[in-house]
């Protein structure tokens, strides 16, 4: 473990490059003025009224919304923060380049929080300010405390070429991920009454209360299973040497712990749903990883053709259970006439709808369909691998099909009643498909203990 944090530490000063606070400075911009409905008000009429700006007196339901602000300013903030400061920069120079960016985030957000009272239906509180504040204070902490570790074992993954150390720091970020991605929206409960009426809801929810058996739930349920997956993978080959027995009770321990740890925190927030049956079922995804990594190792020189056959057969149920999720046939079908006069210019603006829903139905959608299109990415990949030939054309068709396949998934739903296509999901689709391709070429090299040199250079078989 020493050398594990020795090479982190070696690349704590892994520099931010110039576009990443550009593009998070984009993103805050964009999600400040959406929906872009302008609404004319006198210079003079909006001076005054941001000079009266009020304060909101918050209830539990609306914290979310204001945690997200808190949210939006913290990677704008860390990305700054990582972009000018060098590690040659003496400590007067480092605490003038921390009160500069204190100094830009803050003035951009007022600047922002004034722009929005030209936008219907935004509102002007001091609330927002006080959130923007706070996140860019965050931001510029995560820097200097635990956030140049997180970059370095990012610049470990990009750059580094032992697969366990490059192992080490995937768990890391993974893990890091998943608690950031259950806890979100991170609106914390904050008083003994808060806690006391969450308490009395669980208690009196029946122990499989919301259990169904519906195509959706059961997808649901099987993805969020899948993602302690890589608990069990990672067990496998960080104790490749020892026996099943200990490989076995080690990703139960693990994968139980982290299970627990977040559906005790989740307890703690308003809109976390804490399902005692959600522990068990996330083991079995982390049991199912190892298992799969076992099924490998004693199916090397079938794999190739297996996989490939797998592909095809289930092509068909995938396309099947896109559409469903997707909402086809949910409600009935209406005609191609009803359908396009439906058609709204704002479903082509990214991100339109999220503005009109909860932040965690939001942001349970981008990654609801995130994970329906891994399958194209790696599918894409796996063919290149077969293949080896040009990896761009194979990245350019993967992409292409992810296109055209959720263009016409979100294009259908405009034939159905009770359903509006959302042209962002086109955008998640795609860029789903090219982090999973790359994602997957960058790790096969950590799996050089199961596959020949052939396989990871694209020819041969697996031994």
């Amino acid at each position: 473990m020493g050398s594990f944090e020795q090479v982190i530490s070696d690349n704590d000063h892994f520099r931010i490059k110039f576009y990443i606070p550009l593009l998070c400075l984009l993103a805050i911009v964009y999600s400040s003025f959406i929906p872009f409905q302008f609404r004319l008000v006198e210079m003079q009429e909006a001076l005054d009224q941001f000079r009266r700006i009020p304060y909101l007196d918050l209830q539990i339901t609306n914290r979310a919304d204001w945690i997200a602000n808190i949210l939006l300013y913290i990677p704008f903030g860390f990305s700054l923060i990582g972009w000018m400061l060098k590690k040659k920069h003496s400590f007067s120079e480092k605490f003038i380049i921390f009160f500069g960016v204190f100094l830009c985030c803050v003035t951009i957000a007022v600047v922002i929080e004034f722009c929005q009272i030209f936008i219907s239906p935004r509102t002007v509180s001091l609330n927002d300010l006080i959130a923007e504040t706070i996140g860019t204070c965050l931001g510029i902490g995560l820097w200097i405390f635990p956030g140049q570790k997180l970059i370095g074992l990012w610049a470990i993954i990009k750059t580094d070429t032992r697969p366990d150390i490059v192992l080490n720091a995937f768990m890391v970020l993974y893990l890091t991920a998943l608690f950031c991605i259950s806890l979100f929206p991170f609106d914390f409960l904050i008083s003994l009454k808060e806690i006391n009426d969450k308490c009395a809801i669980w208690m009196a929810a029946p122990l499989l209360g919301g259990l169904n058996f519906s195509l959706t739930y059961i997808i649901k349920t099987t993805v969020d299973a899948a993602s302690y997956a890589p608990i069990g993978v990672f067990t496998a080959f960080k104790y490749k040497a020892s026996n099943p027995k200990k490989k076995f009770l080690l990703t139960c321990s693990f994968s139980f712990i982290v299970a627990f740890t977040v559906e005790a925190l989740q307890f703690f927030t308003a809109s976390g749903v804490s399902h005692s049956r959600s522990i068990p079922l996330r083991v079995l995804g982390a049991i199912a990883g190892l298992f799969v990594i076992k099924w490998i190792f004693n199916n090397l020189n079938n794999l190739k053709s297996f996989m490939t056959g797998l592909l095809f057969v289930i092509s068909p149920v995938y396309i099947i259970m896109v559409m469903k999720i997707g909402g086809w046939s949910t409600k009935g079908w209406q005609s191609v006439e009803k359908g396009v006069s439906s058609f709204d210019v704002h479903m082509l603006i990214p991100f339109y709808f999220h503005y009109f829903s909860t932040e965690t139905r939001a942001v349970q959608s981008l990654i609801l369909n995130f994970g329906m299109y891994i399958p194209i990415g790696f599918s894409g990949w796996f063919f290149y691998r077969l293949q080896h030939k040009n990896k761009n054309i194979y990245l350019s068709i993967t992409v292409l099909f992810a296109f055209l396949f959720s263009f016409v998934i979100e294009s259908g739903k405009l034939m159905q009643k009770g359903l509006h296509p959302d042209f962002t999901n086109v955008i998640v689709a795609v860029v789903s498909s090219i982090i999973t391709f790359k994602i997957s070429d960058k790790f096969i090299f950590i799996f050089h203990d199961i596959f020949d040199s052939n396989f990871i250079t694209g020819g041969g078989n697996v031994q």
